[in-house]
């Protein structure tokens, strides 16, 4: 524990700073930008057939009826049955993946 102190005093009293003069900055200005928008394009079709086939395999009623069974039983604190589990697990997927995707797909530039 001492030595780890002494290293740090010693090298927080030896401590050399350099100047930039811009350095940095020039250095970043010059990287190439990334554009590419391939993964925005993977990702997007990703989730619009993943919600195609949701739909599709399980029909918009069953996933209402799915959805309807939670609440319900979440409201009296009871287990769901199996089926709304499973039910749920495909809402919280594609919760998940349109949340993802809508995050991915912002652009933080």
């Amino acid at each position: 524990m001492s030595d780890d102190k002494q290293l740090y005093d010693l090298f927080k009293a030896n401590k050399a700073e350099f100047a930039d003069n811009g350095f940095s900055k020039r250095v970043m200005r010059r990287l190439p930008k990334r554009n590419s928008l391939l993964p925005q394009i993977i990702i997007t079709l990703c989730l619009i057939s993943g919600m195609v086939l949701t739909f599709w395999l399980q029909g918009d009623s069953s996933l209402y009826k799915g959805i309807q069974e939670m609440i319900v039983s979440l409201s009296y604190a009871q287990v769901p049955s199996f089926t709304a589990i499973n039910d749920y697990i495909i809402v919280l997927l594609l919760i998940g993946s349109i949340s993802f995707g809508l995050l991915y797909s912002y652009d933080k530039e």
